[in-house]
């Protein structure tokens, strides 16, 4: 995982530019709990994420917190 502060940072910058853009071209913001819950199961299955904090090997988001924007990618494309 790429633990670099201006990586994590772009990556946040990348997360809450795709939701800004995703709210002003259809007003959705958050995933609906069912997709939510889809997401976080994949990322459970996933031998990237490390589940004592939760985060993504690959990109180093917190999942539990990127799984609910409905613009958000998997890095792996799982979903």
């Amino acid at each position: 995982m790429n633990n670099n502060p201006a990586s994590l940072l772009f990556n946040l910058t990348e997360a809450v530019a795709a939701t800004i853009k995703k709210a002003a071209t259809d007003g959705v913001i958050l995933a609906s709990d069912e997709k939510v819950e889809q997401r976080i199961k994949l990322c459970y299955d996933c031998p990237e994420l490390d589940k004592n904090l939760t985060r993504c090997n690959i990109c180093g988001c917190f999942m539990k917190t990127k799984v609910r924007f409905e613009s958000s990618l998997c890095p792996a494309g799982k979903w």
